[in-house]
């Protein structure tokens, strides 16, 4: 640990030790250089297994990062152009006037398909042919490119597919080869069912005490329409499989991992001297 970071350290120390965190992983990079890279505590509610510098966890919509650089990767081989209809690449998702949707709009939340216009299970959304083909048959929610809304679930479902379509292999697929192998990042979306042992499940934190009453209406998620009902704990077995990228992305807090990544997403925005991935 980088000298000037104690306080970090004891805190993080404090944490771990007085109860309030079960178990965790902090890494820190400053400008080029890592100056923390702590875990501690236990990676299981019963506090029997240790965390160690290997434990994966659960990113959530931080996969959305991934995918944008997997499609940023495909645009500088020229496979994709980000100014280019989506149905260019996939024909399909032309119906219900998405004709001058661009790649960019997913991109930048702006497509108008920020979600399912039927209520949908979280097995449809798992579903990746059904969940797609329903995402292609249905209208914009407003008209591409003039306001912003942010695609909870179905982004990983867009882009993944025009991944498919361009390349051949499915996101999961492609982040592996393209990505964290070349750049050694312990990085996956859908972990792999030798990894389960290394994943410390997202523990909920204990209810907040409040003097007010908090109503929940109890109808749908207005953002992905998918049923409250149907919504299932992400940490499940079953789920580590998945390759939605709203949440089941999983890697290790590791900051010399994922530099290169960063490096490279950065690299695109602002031209700077960074590894390119071909």
């Amino acid at each position: 640990m980088k000298t000037g970071f104690d306080a970090v350290r004891d805190t993080f120390a404090e944490a771990l030790g007085n109860g309030d965190e079960v178990g965790a992983a902090i890494a820190l990079d400053v400008d080029g250089e890592t100056v923390i890279d702590l875990w501690g505590g236990h990676r299981d509610p019963e506090r029997t297994s240790p965390w160690t510098s290997d434990t994966i966890v659960n990113v959530f919509s931080t996969t959305k990062i991934v995918t944008a650089l997997a499609v940023l990767v495909l645009a500088d081989r020229g496979t994709i152009d980000l100014d280019a209809p989506v149905a260019t690449y996939w024909p399909e998702f032309a119906a219900n006037g998405k004709d001058g949707i661009l790649v960019r709009h997913i991109l930048g939340h702006t497509s108008g398909v920020s979600g399912w216009e039927q209520p949908i299970t979280i097995a449809d959304v798992y579903d990746l042919p059904i969940s797609t083909a329903r995402l292609a048959g249905q209208a914009p929610w407003w008209t591409p490119g003039t306001a912003a809304g942010y695609h909870a679930v179905t982004q990983g479902h867009l882009l993944g597919e025009i991944i498919r379509r361009v390349d051949g292999r499915s996101l999961t697929r492609f982040v592996a080869e393209e990505l964290a192998a070349p750049l050694r990042a312990d990085v996956q979306i859908g972990a792999r069912e030798p990894d389960w042992h290394r994943i410390a499940p997202v523990i909920p934190p204990p209810p907040v005490r409040t003097r007010h009453t908090l109503r929940v209406q109890p109808a749908t998620n207005a953002s992905t329409h998918v049923r409250r009902g149907d919504q299932e704990n992400p940490q499940t077995r079953t789920d580590h499989l998945r390759e939605i990228t709203a949440y089941p992305g999983w890697r290790t807090a590791d900051e010399l991992e994922w530099k290169g990544l960063e490096e490279h997403l950065f690299s695109r925005a602002m031209e700077h001297d960074s590894p390119r991935l071909r």
